[in-house]
């Protein structure tokens, strides 16, 4: 899909529409050829890497963002669905109610034990009921060992059996109502930018 039929497609849509028919489809970009990515496999046995990794079913599993669409859509960016470049990072969905609950837990006593940083690292995503997680966290806290462990090796089965080498964000979320109308939100505030002036020059 090329910038401008992404613009049409988003324009076209209702925003949960969108979402349904082209963020959560099976047609990821970073495995086409043309990405260059030079990936490993399918996009199915990446979403099958991760759900052997932390036990759940690959149906619970997709990548979203550029990496999916090859272009950003991220509403917040100066130039409205940038391309895919050297810098992109990997934007990973996870749906897991216990993964999410355990790290949200970890989190919350790590604060309370005094651990305050964390509060600013988390206190934007998790009022949408998500968590983002990364191996740049860094903190001396020990209520996180487990979680940042599950993430570290995540990173270390996907350039082994993907070669997916890029900075991965796992965004872990209760349930698929969570991840709809999260991306859902951000898609309708993408469309009404796309059909004013700053969409003009798609």
């Amino acid at each position: 899909m090329t910038r401008a039929e992404l613009k049409a497609a988003i324009l076209e849509s209702s925003p949960s529409e969108f979402c349904r028919r082209y963020l959560f489809d099976q047609d990821v970009w970073i495995f086409e050829p043309g990405s260059e990515m030079n990936l490993r496999g399918t996009y199915h046995d990446l979403k099958y890497a991760i759900s052997n990794c932390i036990d759940i079913a690959p149906n619970n599993v997709a990548i979203v963002g550029s990496g999916k669409m090859g272009f950003s859509l991220n509403p917040s960016k100066s130039d409205l669905l940038p391309p895919f470049n050297n810098n992109s990072d990997i934007d990973l969905v996870i749906v897991s109610p216990s993964i999410f609950n355990e790290a949200w837990r970890d989190l919350r006593t790590a604060y309370l034990a005094g651990h305050t940083q964390l509060r600013d690292l988390f206190r934007d995503s998790i009022f949408v009921r998500f968590l983002v997680l990364n191996d740049k966290i860094k903190t001396p806290s020990t209520y996180l060992r487990d979680t940042l462990l599950k993430v570290t090796e995540m990173k270390r089965v996907l350039q082994l059996e993907v070669r997916l080498k890029r900075q991965i964000n796992y965004r872990v979320y209760a349930d698929w109502g969570d991840v709809e109308a999260y991306h859902a939100h951000s898609a309708g505030i993408l469309q009404r930018l796309l059909q004013g002036p700053r969409g003009d020059a798609i």
